[in-house]
């Protein structure tokens, strides 16, 4: 059997992941980039786009919290360095 609304599904939700790294988690804005950070961990998607985006923050974003929440969510994901 075929089940595509499952596959539709999974192409939404990974859409979703993207538009959150993409505009959220590089936005001007400090607190959308600590929300995405957050968010992305608790969807626990281990993307390899999400991962990387998610290491950049935690070297180069210059607010504390987003580097908290980024560290955090790669730890979520089971990547600890």
């Amino acid at each position: 059997h075929s089940y595509p609304s499952l596959h539709n599904h999974a192409i939404m939700c990974t859409l979703y992941v993207q538009s959150i790294v993409q505009e959220n988690l590089n936005s001007d804005f400090t607190e959308e980039r600590v929300d995405a950070a957050k968010h992305l961990g608790l969807l626990k998607c281990s993307d390899t786009m999400v991962i990387y985006a998610l290491k950049e923050r935690v070297k180069y974003d210059e607010d504390e919290r987003v580097r908290y929440e980024s560290a955090k969510s790669l730890i979520t994901l089971g990547i600890l360095s």
